[in-house]
């Protein structure tokens, strides 16, 4: 039986495109980003961008400034290691967290998501969502 998972919200829709327009290169570090040009773009609200934009705060990936809008995070070499150990101790939890659940059945699963995950960059889709069915 697998989980339930609700659909993205369109305001998830709209971070989620516009983590990627970041993390791809399309939004520069630094660079403003025009709520009004978005919402004409992804023909959305304004609310729904500004909504966006705060989810993204919280990622750490804009920042909003009063009276200025969102601008993306500079990611200078300070960010980078700050992301870096926070991954490295996600993992570290993680890791450990399967080693005390760990039963035969994951090594299969897990098998199967690495030839996923090397199949995706083999083709060179870096978007390709987790769990999605291979092609």
């Amino acid at each position: 039986m697998s989980a339930f998972k609700p659909r993205a919200t369109l305001v998830e829709q709209v971070a989620r495109h516009l983590e990627n327009r970041i993390v791809f290169g399309q939004l520069r570090s630094g660079e403003r980003i025009y709520e009004a040009a978005m919402a004409k773009e992804m023909d959305v609200s304004h609310g729904s961008i500004r909504e966006g934009l705060l989810l993204l705060e919280k990622r750490h990936l804009v920042r909003n400034i009063p009276r200025k809008g969102a601008v993306v995070t500079p990611l200078d070499a300070h960010f980078v290691r700050s992301l870096h150990e926070t991954l490295e101790l996600y993992l570290t939890h993680t890791g450990r967290k399967l080693v005390r659940q760990w039963c035969p059945e994951d090594m299969a699963r897990l098998e199967a998501l690495y030839r996923q995950m090397r199949d995706c960059h083999a083709r060179g889709d870096l978007t390709a969502p987790a769990g999605a069915p291979l092609q």
